[in-house]
């Protein structure tokens, strides 16, 4: 019996494997959409339970320009749903969105509204 050449087994399953990444994109991954009036410099996100919040998703010289929009890409094949975000705009007033469902919500709008910042989940 002949043994089939080891490129004609690791090749195709390379393929398979290499058209799934695409799918292993987090499934709490959403686009941030900054309508409100002012420049956003943090945005930080952590799981709803904890006691800390993240870094900021932003680094240290971006600032989230109003009008604007951001994605937010979650990596490292979590499936947890429930997240919390703090913000805070170039005033320094700060919002934070809490128990957020993330595999749910695909958009988040920012917007002032009587001088306070709001938000609307899509």
């Amino acid at each position: 019996m002949n043994k089939i050449p080891a490129i004609l087994v690791v090749f195709p399953v390379a393929m398979l494997l290499l058209g799934a990444l695409p799918s292993l994109a987090g499934i709490q991954d959403f686009t941030l959409v900054n309508s409100s009036g002012l420049d956003i410099p943090v945005i930080k996100i952590s799981e709803d339970y904890s006691d800390e919040w993240g870094p900021n998703v932003l680094g240290a010289n971006q600032i989230l320009l109003h009008g604007t929009s951001l994605p937010i890409n979650f990596s490292g094949g979590s499936t947890y749903c429930n997240w919390d975000m703090y913000i805070e705009n170039a005033q320094g007033q700060d919002f934070q969105l809490m128990g957020m469902d993330l595999c749910v919500i695909t958009k988040v709008v920012i917007y002032s509204e009587n001088g306070q910042m709001q938000f609307c989940a899509q």
